[in-house]
């Protein structure tokens, strides 16, 4: 199976012991103060402040690892009920916010024109389903803004102290310097994902799908560099070629956008195993990178399936699932992430 455009769908200070969360079936969860004071994030009044956009990825590896980085409590976002009893949290808030998008209003007009109004029910579904619906297309004038941006700004590889362009990357790689990729820098600068960002689709369906409005977006914007190596050997370097599953916050999901084309799988094709957002065995739940053979053990590669589009193709992804990178092997790959928290 192949999905492809063409088939369209955060000093604590302690005031109480406990916070007493009234759910709609009048059951009550009574959870650890200190808990809920560091899941809070302040919403504040001004726009600018509300909406917060960083450029840099955020890596998962062992729980360990995770617990003692800047914010350990957010790692437990690898735990389904917590991601739910989050939802639940927030969407609780933000009712008695009073109208929380005032402060952060979605842009009137979406991109995605040619959508019809089935389209977000439809896309609830698939992402309950399988942890994807795709279906989306950006305006060729988008598609080609965004690249021409990418093209023109300074990107790095992480490790590596000096930036560079994407079209120098032959130069570096001749400095006996590996190079996988290249991170963008300041995506946010770039008119069209600023206008992305608040599209009003792309926001109903994050609304709908994590119950509350998203109070941060990160955007993404990387390069992704052709190499003959083996699989194994760019695995050692470029995670995103392992088989893995974000953590990214306590919720959280992400849409893509191939800002070059990937209609083949050499092409950089993100690689996917539907519905293991939904469930994972419990081996799999302390670590969020794993091997071939240990996802081939759990769920079968057989079941992995590639997402591939032309320039401008987008997909709505809950990244909890498993999946991955395949390298591209001819061409450099521009891809956009936007990710709601």
């Amino acid at each position: 199976m192949i999905i492809t455009e063409s088939l369209c769908p955060s000093r604590l200070s302690t005031v109480k012991n406990t916070f007493l969360l009234k759910k709609k079936n009048f059951l009550s969860i009574v959870i650890p103060d200190l808990v809920l004071k560091a899941m809070s994030i302040r919403l504040n009044h001004q726009p600018q402040q509300f909406l917060r956009l960083r450029h840099r990825p955020k890596y998962s590896h062992t729980l360990l690892t995770d617990l003692l980085k800047e914010n350990p409590f957010e790692r437990l976002g690898r735990f389904k009920w917590v991601r739910h009893l989050y939802s639940d949290w927030q969407a609780l808030k933000q009712r008695n916010a009073h109208k929380l998008p005032k402060y952060w209003p979605p842009h009137t007009k979406t991109v995605f024109v040619e959508l019809g109004a089935d389209f977000i029910n439809r896309a609830i579904a698939g992402l309950q389903h399988n942890a994807i619906t795709p279906g989306l297309s950006l305006p060729r004038t988008t598609t080609t803004a965004i690249l021409n941006y990418a093209r023109s700004s300074l990107c790095y590889e992480p490790g590596r102290s000096t930036p560079f362009r994407i079209d120098e990357v032959k130069q570096v790689q001749l400095q006996n310097t590996k190079v996988f990729r290249g991170l963008v820098e300041h995506p946010e600068h770039c008119p069209e994902i600023q206008c992305l960002v608040r599209d009003p689709l792309l926001l109903t369906v994050v609304q709908r799908y994590l119950r509350y409005w998203p109070t941060q977006i990160t955007t993404h914007l990387t390069w992704s560099i052709p190499t003959t190596l083996p699989l194994a050997e760019v695995q050692k370097f470029y995670p995103p070629t392992r088989y893995h599953y974000d953590i990214a916050g306590f919720n959280f999901m992400t849409a893509y956008f191939y800002i070059t084309p990937v209609t083949r799988i050499m092409d950089g094709a993100h690689i996917m195993i539907p519905g293991t957002h939904r469930h994972k065995p419990f081996a799999l739940m302390f670590s969020g990178s794993h091997s071939e053979q240990t996802i081939e053990r759990y769920f079968g590669l057989s079941k992995a399936v590639p997402i591939l589009g032309d320039a401008g193709f987008g997909f709505i992804q809950d990244p909890s699932c498993i999946h991955r990178l395949h390298p591209p092997a001819l061409q450099n790959r521009l891809l956009l992430q936007i990710r709601y928290s």
